[in-house]
């Protein structure tokens, strides 16, 4: 209801600051504009600056009212949001006028819209004026003192609702809220304009000393939940009740108004007459109220309380903290049922022994084991072209061999030197290009076949047979002048030689007639491949250098390239610190070559092949190979043992040390109703435990518990120095321990806020209340 008529006075307000802003200087000519507009009929309305000075104080007069009301009922905050607005644009068009007494008629109209003209409330008891009785507005600041009268006058009251206050020495002091309305509106020209208004009331005051027949009584016990870590109830401090007697008043004309809506919220503020005052030992209260001989609705009115509120806790704003019992700012109230969950801290600390800290600074060394170079014999069958890759395996290392050029030109092999030492040779592939005639010889046959034929001279003597092309011989007996080579003849570019033999020369034969033909090729030659035989001596950890020369004058050399792939000879250069437990895993990672397919591998390996006394020992993770040295690092199994990686590495790798994991054990645990404990289940096994794990349990935060006992089996790994877990069980379930500290949540019991009593004098009705747990104003929480 309060609501709609605020409302109703804003959209009234609306339609007058509207209706002003038309205004012109016309809007005098109403009887009831002339009246309002005292102010510019005066001496200081004939001074516009003058005039405009004063309108101005009085603005910011009633807008201090309103501001003053606003304060009081919040719901009136919206009429002052609105007027604010409004009154700066009445302040713009005032500035703007030349007609002071138009800007008199403005203001009056503005403050006949916002404010009853006068209020005043008679003061009586038992039909007797009563002088000197205080009287005071929400909305006015300076309380009115009653006249001989009884009559307390207030001016431009806001409207809205306004709570009334009555002080008075000899008789119960009392207060009421009333609601002034403005709903009689008058229309001038273009103009809606609120007719001036009156209001009025009478309060008869009641005697501080009543007669019993004319009361009744209400007692109860008041609780509220301020400390949730135990189960006794708790009492408000310094908290008063009291009684709406607006049903009293009504009936027995106690409280009348003229001009205004009904009284609301009527009750006394002092003495024992509808108001007590809760025992804080006992939470217990006592009232006595006036009532009608026919009976009379009363209705209680209960505070909201604010006070700390003592919990256990275990998280501020979602961190995790230490429990404690803490001291919580906390609202209750019975406007509602609302109530902040109480979080479950449980009354025992799970006492569980950590893991073990990993070690640190275990580190490795790494130095190829030196090899020599053997001889060997390197063709297409593992250089499968100029840029391909051979390997050439034994048992300590793996030297690759690369032609990075083939060369080209070659008339005959050229030597493969390391320095001034020759110690091989290169393998010649090509074909022939052209053929010269530089004699046709004779005794061919007129048009017969005649054979070609490739010949390779080979060193040491003898020859080989490297292709041949057919031709036919002229009329005469000789070779044709010119002789065209094909690219599919035996010995062309199709039909390309691959010879590894070392060759000196290459010539062509003329096969048949009297074999004084001499016919001479052009080859395009280039290395597919070469032989060792003669390897360096001495043992290399770098790859040594490899040059070809020779091969004719106008030879381009081919180039080689040689990567040498080792084993590593590891050591432990830093056996570390603190190692109670192997680290989880040791890998090598670098650029490897695999030992069984020649391929290059980019990536990891743990491997590594053991000697002992040189001979080879087994194969094993590096892992594996290392203990604990018992001084907290780590060493390899046994000193009289060499370690060598498995895998063959171009340069030196490096090691990936994976520490242990840890990982705290955590068995959770139910109370049944004797408090004794029973396992729920087991959130983590745990991990990285040097020592077998313990589990305790102690009170916490002084709850009570004793007794329990527990078993965990474990088994021992003494190679790698841990204790992995193997099973639980709870050996004495102990008593008295408690699952939650705090007492649960309880909603507060409105229907003690709302309930109406109807009583008649004599009677006596409880009622007894319960605040509940209350709403905390901290972000507080239990356990996870």
């Amino acid at each position: 209801m309060k609501t709609n008529k605020i409302n109703l006075i804003i959209c009234l307000l609306l339609a007058m600051v509207m209706g002003i802003s038309a205004c012109s200087d016309e809007f005098d000519e109403s009887e009831f504009i002339k009246e309002q507009a005292d102010l510019a009929e005066s001496k200081a309305a004939k001074d516009h600056e003058r005039a405009l000075a004063v309108i101005q104080a009085q603005l910011d007069a009633t807008l201090a009212a309103i501001t003053a009301q606003a304060n009081v009922d919040t719901e009136l905050a919206q009429l002052q949001a609105l007027l604010n607005k409004e009154l700066e644009m009445l302040r713009e068009s005032l500035s703007q006028k030349e007609d002071s007494l138009s800007a008199a008629n403005y203001l009056a109209a503005y403050r006949a819209a916002g404010l009853f003209t006068e209020f005043t409330a008679n003061i009586v008891s038992d039909d007797t004026p009563l002088e000197g009785v205080q009287v005071s507005l929400s909305s006015i600041s300076t309380p009115v003192t009653t006249n001989a009268a009884g009559q307390a006058v207030f001016k431009d009251v806001v409207v809205g609702v306004n709570r009334m206050t009555v002080a008075s020495d000899d008789y119960l002091d009392m207060q009421a809220d009333l609601t002034f309305n403005r709903l009689t509106v008058r229309q001038v020209g273009t103009t809606t304009v609120a007719l001036p208004a009156n209001a009025s009331a009478r309060i008869d005051l009641l005697s501080k000393a009543l007669e019993a027949d004319k009361t009744a009584t209400i007692n109860g016990v008041v609780t509220v939940e301020t400390d949730l870590t135990n189960d006794a109830p708790e009492f408000p401090t310094a908290l008063t009740i009291s009684a709406d007697l607006t049903d009293y008043v009504n009936t027995n004309g106690a409280l009348t108004t003229i001009g205004i809506d009904p009284p609301t919220n009527v009750a006394f503020t002092e003495g024992e007459l509808g108001v007590a005052t809760v025992d804080p030992a006992t939470g217990a209260y006592s009232m006595l109220v006036p009532v009608s001989e026919n009976g009379t609705d009363i209705k209680l009115i209960f505070p909201e309380i604010k006070a700390n509120q003592t919990i256990a806790i275990a998280k501020r704003n979602d961190v995790d903290i230490p429990a404690e019992i803490a001291s919580v700012p906390a609202i209750f109230s019975l406007d509602n049922n609302t109530a902040s969950d109480v979080k479950s801290v449980r009354g025992f600390d799970i006492v569980i022994n950590d893991p073990a800290t990993p070690g640190t600074g275990l580190a490795f060394d790494y130095t190829p084991v030196p090899t020599s170079i053997n001889n060997g014999f390197f063709n297409s069958s593992n250089l499968k072209n100029s840029t391909g890759q051979a390997a050439f395996y034994n048992n300590t290392a793996i030297w690759t061999y690369r032609l990075t050029s083939a060369g080209s030109g070659y008339t005959g092999s050229p030597a493969l030197m390391h320095g001034t030492k020759a110690i091989g040779y290169g393998f010649l592939k090509g074909y022939v290009n052209t053929l010269t005639v530089t004699n046709a010889g004779t005794g061919y046959g007129n048009v017969q076949n005649v054979q070609l034929q490739l010949i390779a001279n080979i060193s040491g003597g003898g020859t080989t047979f490297l292709g041949a092309k057919n031709i036919q011989s002229t009329a005469t007996g000789t070779l044709p002048a010119t002789i065209t080579v094909d690219d599919n003849d035996g010995f062309g570019k199709n039909n390309a030689f691959i010879n590894s033999q070392e060759i000196t020369s290459f010539e062509i034969r003329v096969i048949g007639g009297n074999n004084d033909a001499v016919v001479t090729a052009s080859l395009t030659t280039s290395l597919y491949g070469f032989s060792i035989d003669d390897a360096p001596e001495g043992e290399f950890t770098t790859a040594p250098t490899f040059t070809f020369t020779g091969g004719g004058a106008n030879a381009t050399q081919a180039t080689l390239s040689i990567t040498a792939y080792h084993k590593q000879a590891i050591t432990i250069s830093n056996a570390g610190t603190g190692y109670t437990i192997k680290p989880d895993n040791i890998l090598i990672e670098g650029d490897r070559l695999s030992s069984t397919n020649g391929s290059f591998i980019s990536g990891v390996t743990s491997n590594v092949d053991i000697y002992r006394n040189g001979a080879f020992n087994g194969n094993s993770s590096l892992l594996g190979s290392t203990e604990l040295d018992r001084n907290g690092g780590i060493r390899f199994n046994n000193q009289d043992n060499e370690y060598y990686t498995s895998e063959y590495y171009e340069t030196k790798p490096t090691t990936v040390i994976t520490d242990i994991n840890t990982d705290k054990f955590d068995p959770r645990f139910n109370v049944d109703n004797d408090g004794g404990l029973s396992l729920d289940f087991i959130s983590s096994n745990g991990d990285g435990y040097d020592q077998p794990r313990s589990v305790s349990v102690t009170p916490r935060l002084g709850a009570t518990g004793s007794g329990a006992e527990f078993r965990i089996n474990e088994f021992f790994d003494a190679s790698s120095g841990e204790y992995s877990y193997q099973g639980f069980s709870v050996v004495k379930k102990g008593e008295g321990y408690v699952s939650n500290i705090n007492r649960s949540t309880q909603a507060p019991n409105i229907n003690s806020r709302y309930t109406l009593f109807s009583l008649k004098p004599g009677q006596t009705a409880t009622r007894d209340v319960v605040y509940g747990t209350g709403v905390r104003l901290e972000n507080v929480g239990g356990d996870n």
